[in-house]
């Protein structure tokens, strides 16, 4: 299509001030994301007067999303729920199914009477009369 926007290898970064430096193979793994959208030629990205594209958003949880992008590397729990309101945001799936589970695991285990798995546990303890 000739109106589609061409894009380098190497995309310089401007989240909300923050900059970050990744390839346009990373921002495109998920093709149903923002970021891939956003990076499909389709639209016109925006740049700053530095030439980073630029994305109008609190930068601070945002290499999380790029570590993800990048090796799938999930965040420290303690920042799970914010990263997992970027991945909302980013409409990056994968990630908010294994925040998503992650966040719900670590919030049952602190739920003393909780066992995931009640029926094995009473399988292990239950002794058999013969």
């Amino acid at each position: 299509m000739a109106d589609e926007e061409e894009f380098p290898q190497v995309i310089p970064l401007n989240v909300g001030g923050h900059t970050f430096t990744t390839t346009l193979m990373t921002l495109r793994r998920h093709e149903d994301s923002m970021l891939a959208a956003m990076f499909s030629g389709r639209h016109r990205a925006t740049q700053d007067a530095e030439g980073r594209y630029f994305i109008d958003r609190e930068g601070t949880y945002f290499i999380h999303i790029l570590n993800f992008l990048r090796s799938e590397t999930l965040p420290p729990y303690e920042i799970s729920t914010q990263v997992y309101k970027e991945a909302l945001f980013y409409g990056i799936l994968p990630l908010m199914e294994q925040l998503g589970e992650h966040i719900r695991h670590d919030f049952l285990t602190q739920i003393p009477s909780y066992n995931e798995k009640p029926g094995l546990e009473r399988c292990n303890t239950h002794k058999f009369l013969h």
